[in-house]
């Protein structure tokens, strides 16, 4: 039987401003959530703020 030690999904958000990612980080702190930095995405037409968010997977241990 295998054991799962840690569990997470991976999450890459894009915002239209830094400001809107710095709201969402802040109004979703105390989940036990973990975030990534925030920085800047030039890869299309418009330039974007990304920024990798980690959520717990199940009742697993995140790991984080």
């Amino acid at each position: 039987m295998k054991k799962i030690a840690f569990a997470s999904i991976s999450i890459l958000m894009d915002f239209s401003s830094e400001l809107e990612a710095i709201k969402y980080r802040s109004e979703n702190r105390g989940k036990g959530w973990w975030f990534g930095e925030i920085y800047e995405n030039n890869s299309g037409s418009e330039l974007m703020y990304s920024m990798e968010i980690r959520r717990p997977y199940g009742s697993y241990n995140p790991g984080f």
